[in-house]
């Protein structure tokens, strides 16, 4: 999913906005604009972490997916827009020894 959304960071902030919107509207069901899978299938994950229910309807191209309002709908405690602009640290082996040049 992460990788996914660093491809496309502007659609992942489209979604954000679409999915707070959702959850700030009070409905309990709504369709979004038809998308290629690959956003379908993003859309699909984060809309888990708003705690929304999600289904694909009719065909290509017009498949889109619609949001259903659960009872733990709500706003998540970080943004995937946040996480994809992040740097993953370098990864350092626990027993490795530190690098001390000599002088």
């Amino acid at each position: 999913t992460l990788a996914l959304a660093r491809t496309a960071p502007g659609f992942v902030l489209e979604l954000e906005a679409a999915l707070d919107a959702f959850v700030a509207s009070g409905k309990r069901r709504d369709s979004l604009q038809p998308m290629p899978r690959p956003q379908r299938e993003l859309t699909h994950e984060l809309a888990k972490v708003y705690g929304l229910a999600t289904a694909s309807y009719d065909n290509e191209p017009r498949r889109h997916v619609d949001l259903f309002r659960t009872d733990n709908s709500t706003w998540p405690g970080f943004r995937l827009s946040d996480a994809i602009k992040a740097r993953p640290a370098p990864f350092r082996h626990p027993h490795a020894r530190a690098h001390i040049p000599h002088v």
